[in-house]
């Protein structure tokens, strides 16, 4: 497990400190989540990827149910399969955990 600290959003600049992963876990609260995801994913080479969308991150007025969907969608777009999607309503509001894997 390599923990970064850094600015997800530009997996460029930890690139030199990790090679390849075969899982990306991704906990960050700004917009566009499901991409910052794909984006570490690719530049790992990761196939699998675990991410704890915060709806509210995303857009605070909408429906956190709508927010997942359109991650997920996003996912499909970015080329991902999606694996398990667990809401975490009874831990937190309007969060869901989403397993994705990249496929060939």
């Amino acid at each position: 497990m390599v923990p970064v600290l850094g600015d997800a959003a530009d997996p460029e600049d930890y690139r030199f400190a990790i090679e390849r992963v075969d899982i990306v876990y991704q906990d960050v609260a700004q917009k566009g989540q499901a991409d910052i995801l794909i984006d570490n994913m690719e530049c790992f080479f990761a196939k699998y990827g675990m991410i704890s969308v915060k709806a509210r991150s995303e857009d605070v007025t909408a429906d956190p149910e709508k927010i997942f969907k359109r991650t997920c969608e996003r996912f499909a777009e970015r080329g991902l399969k999606i694996v398990d999607i667990l809401p975490l309503e009874k831990y937190e509001k309007a969060h869901a955990m989403i397993v994705v894997e990249m496929l060939p």
